[in-house]
């Protein structure tokens, strides 16, 4: 086997064990964006209360994906499917995010050195914004909008974030989203400067 042969099966090999990782985890983020609007404040962040809300102007978006003989012949009970899933997986997303912003974030902050507390004056308000669900013969996925914003004492914000995240596979659980949300999230943070030693 040449060195070139060599190289394309340990690169395939790579992207197929890449392949794998995301189907097991099943969760992907599939845009984010964060960041200060304003300079790095004088002290880092060391703790926040947190708000999990819905924009009241969020939109659904259902997608049924015809794309062969078959799916095509089952449209009608493909689009049957989407408008209850995505029902459903909204119902189960703020349930799960409401839930979890009270009972996961507290510990997964402290992690990045970040206290959640009723009383701390910095607010970490995250707001779900638009879904969008599509449906085929095989399954659904499901995908949201967030937005968020640590506020100071005044309602300034000192960092922002824009992300969405989702189903990567029919088989991906929507309560395993928050993980995978918060992790980023929180090391944005830390990234970006705002929180940590």
């Amino acid at each position: 086997m040449s060195a070139s042969n060599g190289s394309a099966v340990s690169a395939r090999a790579i992207l197929a064990m890449s392949m794998v990782a995301v189907a097991i985890s099943g969760c992907s983020v599939k845009s984010f964006d964060s960041g200060r609007p304003t300079a790095a404040p004088a002290e880092r962040v060391t703790a926040v209360h947190a708000v999990f809300a819905e924009a009241p102007d969020s939109k659904i978006e259902r997608v049924a994906s015809a794309t062969d003989l078959i799916s095509l012949a089952a449209s009608a009970s493909i689009k049957r499917k989407v408008e209850t899933r995505a029902t459903e997986d909204h119902a189960l997303f703020v349930k799960t995010f409401t839930q979890d912003f009270k009972d996961k974030l507290p510990q997964d902050a402290s992690k990045y050195g970040l206290t959640v507390s009723d009383s701390a004056p910095t607010e970490f308000r995250v707001v779900l914004g638009d879904q969008k669900t599509t449906c085929s013969l095989y399954g659904c996925v499901s995908s949201f909008d967030l937005r968020g914003d640590l506020l100071d004492a005044s309602g300034k914000s000192i960092w922002h974030v824009t992300t969405t995240i989702g189903q990567s596979n029919i088989t991906a659980n929507i309560p395993d989203l928050f993980e995978t949300f918060a992790t980023e999230v929180l090391t944005a943070m830390k990234k970006d400067g705002v929180i940590g030693s």
